[in-house]
């Protein structure tokens, strides 16, 4: 037997729920969706690179560098605790 928002059953429990209730109801589902995981970034268009893994920083802070060199321009850092996607 199935039932639909029209039978009089279903329809006694949405009479039965108070403001209150409603409220309550609502902000535990606003709440939950707080906690719902963000879209992963989208892939380079290109497929030349592709994922590797994640990385986390452990030094105090990692500098970023325009290219793979000590001597290149920092562009950047990451603080500790950092977790980064590594690309190929």
């Amino acid at each position: 037997m199935s039932t639909t928002l029209s039978t009089p059953s279903s329809l006694s429990i949405l009479s039965t729920l108070s403001r209150r209730d409603f409220l309550k109801l609502s902000a535990l589902t606003v709440g939950g969706l707080a906690f719902r995981p963000f879209v992963k970034p989208p892939l380079p268009e290109d497929d030349l690179f592709s994922p590797l893994g994640l990385a986390r920083v452990t030094a105090t802070r990692l500098n970023i560098r325009s290219s793979p060199s000590f001597n290149a321009e920092k562009i950047g850092w990451r603080p500790k605790d950092h977790i980064f996607q590594l690309w190929d």
